[in-house]
């Protein structure tokens, strides 16, 4: 489950999201927009992408970015600032509004 969308207002769960009557999930894509201005983006990191063999921490993501997993050899790995990126990964982003 990638984004549970409840009352209108979007939802990354976190492990200790419950489910509730006329939740709306998105399980996956290759992309996701929310009308909203919340954005879930999920690619693959190639031999040449500016994040292959560089930790998350190292990223300097804006405030409106977030990667949430990463999807290695079928294996989902909660991304956290430790997570290397490597080629072929499968990432997880959510990009919320500009916060700026």
């Amino acid at each position: 489950m990638r984004k549970v969308i409840r009352d209108e207002k979007p939802l990354v769960p976190n492990g200790s999201l419950v489910l509730k009557p006329n939740d709306i999930i998105v399980w996956s894509g290759e992309e996701y927009f929310d009308p909203n201005g919340q954005d879930l983006i999920e690619f693959t990191v190639t031999e040449h992408h500016a994040w292959n063999h560089k930790y998350i921490r190292d990223l300097n993501l804006p405030d409106n970015k977030l990667i949430i997993s990463i999807n290695r050899n079928d294996e989902i790995i909660p991304a956290t600032g430790n997570t290397l990126i490597q080629t072929e990964d499968r990432v997880l982003l959510f990009q919320g509004k500009n916060t700026k």
